[in-house]
C-alpha cells in the first residue's frame, strides 16, 4: 500500500468510522491575504470548504456541538475528531490557534 488514509487509520484504531467534524475560525493564508497574493489557491474554493461549515463567528465548541448532533443523527456516527480545514490554520502564531484547540478540546 503506497497511501494508508488517515480515516482508514482510524477505524483500525477505533474499531469503526471517526467522522470529522469541520470546524470554521476567522484565519486567511498569505495567497489571500496580500502577502504573496489575493486570489487564493486553485485547491481551495472562495469561501474554503463549505461542506457542513459554520460560519466562523460561532465558537468552535458550538460548531462542534451543532455539527456533531447533526452528523450524529445523519449518519448514526458516535465517534467524532475536530477538523480545522478553512484556508490555512497554521498562519495563525501557535498561541492563537493553540486557544482554538483547546476549544475544541
Amino acid at each position: 500500500m503506497l497511501y494508508y488514509k488517515f480515516s482508514d487509520y482510524l477505524v483500525k484504531k477505533y474499531n469503526e468510522k471517526v467522522y470529522k467534524i469541520p470546524v470554521n475560525i476567522p484565519v486567511t493564508c498569505p495567497n489571500r491575504d496580500g502577502l504573496l497574493g489575493g486570489k487564493g489557491c486553485i485547491f481551495c474554493g472562495e469561501e474554503g470548504a463549505g461542506f457542513e461549515t459554520l460560519e466562523p463567528a460561532r465558537s468552535v465548541k458550538e460548531q462542534l456541538s451543532k455539527n456533531i448532533e447533526y452528523i450524529g443523527k445523519r449518519y448514526k456516527a458516535r465517534k467524532y475528531i475536530a477538523y480545522f480545514q478553512n484556508y490555512s490554520n497554521t498562519y495563525l502564531p501557535v498561541s492563537d490557534f493553540g486557544f482554538y484547540v483547546e476549544e475544541a478540546i
